[in-house]
């Protein structure tokens, strides 16, 4: 729309992935596992207002007229997880990006102190949970892609399934393991994950990029995981539903209490074998993790 260069694009990126990052660490994790909220569209819709206003060269005021904007209309609710809705979200977050940035270029008006006061977004969407205005201090100073880094995801599914994949895919390709050799397979997680993969034996291919059983015991069976994976004919398929039948996913206390919240959430993969053996893989960072990178 405006012929940007790949500098100005890349830095834009930059500055949103800083500003929703920033925004994000004053209210995770309970914004999204106690209060419900998705913060790729709650959060995520700051980052890219700051990004397309940067594009745009907008000033400091139209800049907080934007996010005063954005204020009433980010929304999002982990509900919708497992459903069309739920990348609808990241759509929503963008498209409120682009329309709060130009309608505050035409002087439209919006309470410049978003995060500021009684109402500011932390205590309205982080009401009666802790939220920590300091992170908003090193804005500028620490640059999360230097600091934390960015998560790229090898498989289309969501991400904390990603450690039971790997740990299956260790138990196939290390172990040996084939899917008839399995009596068993329990699948410990933290509560996050429990609660966010709901799906046991999904019955929609949306479905199935929110369950745990599913990609692992796919894995199992292919070896691999692709597009195809998550296709009404795959998700059907007789043998990784038998192998789902037998595997049982479980919050894992150990797990729990060690995981640090806003890092990778570990995986323990505990298979059974027919011939009577128990074999057992901690996934603790999965792959596509700035520590255990592609």
């Amino acid at each position: 729309m405006i012929g940007a260069s790949g500098e100005d694009a890349l830095l834009a990126y930059m500055i949103g992935f800083e500003v929703m990052a920033k925004i994000g660490r004053t209210v995770q994790p309970e914004h999204s596992f106690e209060g419900g909220w998705h913060p790729t569209s709650t959060v995520g819709s700051f980052g890219a207002v700051a990004g397309v206003c940067k594009l745009l060269g907008h000033d400091e005021d139209t800049l907080a007229r934007a996010l005063g904007m954005v204020a009433s209309m980010t929304s999002g609710n982990v509900i919708n997880f497992g459903t069309m809705t739920k990348p609808f979200h990241a759509g929503l977050a963008a498209r409120n990006a682009v329309e709060a940035a130009q309608w505050a270029a035409r002087g439209f008006t919006a309470n410049k102190q978003a995060f500021d006061g009684k109402r500011a977004f932390q205590n309205v969407y982080n009401r009666a949970l802790r939220s920590d205005m300091s992170p908003l201090k090193d804005l500028g100073k620490t640059y999360e892609l230097e600091v934390a880094g960015i998560v790229i995801k090898p498989q289309p599914c969501g991400v904390a399934s990603h450690p039971a994949i790997d740990a299956a895919l260790h138990m196939r390709e290390v172990e040996g393991i084939k899917p008839e050799d399995v009596e068993s397979m329990r699948i410990g997680v933290t509560e996050y994950t429990y609660d966010k993969l709901a799906y046991h034996k999904p019955k929609t291919e949306l479905e199935a990029k929110f369950s745990i059983a599913y990609p692992a015991a796919r894995m199992l069976v292919d070896g691999k995981l692709s597009l195809w994976t998550f296709s009404e004919e795959a998700i059907h398929d007789k043998v990784v539903g038998d192998l789902i039948d037998r595997t049982e996913m479980y919050e894992d206390a150990e797990i729990e209490k060690n995981w640090v919240p806003c890092t990778c959430r570990p995986c323990r993969l505990i298979v059974k074998t027919k011939d009577g053996r128990t074999l057992e893989k901690l996934v603790e960072i999965s792959r596509g993790n700035p520590e255990n990178q592609l």
